[in-house]
C-alpha cells in the first residue's frame, strides 16, 4: 500500500508519474523528492545502496523504530530519478554471527 502511496504522492505533488493498480506499473520520480517523502511521511532513511548486476543502483530506505522499508532503483541513464520497487512494514536487520564469512 505504501508503494502505491509513494508513487501516488509523486503523481499528485509533481504531476510527473503515474501508477496503475491494474497493471502494477509505476513510473519513476525525482530521487530527492522521494527521499524527502519517505523520511517525512514514513520515517525511513537511506540505509543501503548497491549496484546490481544489471547496472542500476538499488536503494533501501528503512525506519528503525517501526521496521517499515522501501526499495527503489535508479537507472544509469536517469540518475536523478528513482523507481519504487517494493515496500513492507515489518523488516529487520540480522546480526552477522562472528566468524561468518558472508
Amino acid at each position: 500500500m505504501r508503494l502505491f502511496s509513494w508513487a501516488a504522492a509523486l503523481v499528485l505533488v509533481l504531476g510527473i508519474g503515474t501508477a496503475s493498480a491494474n497493471h502494477g506499473q509505476v513510473k519513476c520520480g525525482p530521487l530527492d523528492t522521494a527521499r524527502e517523502y519517505l523520511e517525512n511521511q514514513h520515517g525511513e532513511t537511506l540505509k543501503f545502496t548497491g549496484v546490481s548486476s544489471e547496472g542500476h543502483l538499488i536503494m533501501m530506505f528503512y525506519n528503525e523504530k517501526s521496521g517499515a522499508f522501501s526499495f527503489g532503483i535508479v537507472q544509469p541513464f536517469n540518475p536523478t530519478a528513482i523507481c519504487p520497487v517494493d515496500q513492507g512494514n515489518d523488516g529487520k536487520f540480522h546480526e552477522k554471527p562472528k566468524g561468518d564469512s558472508l
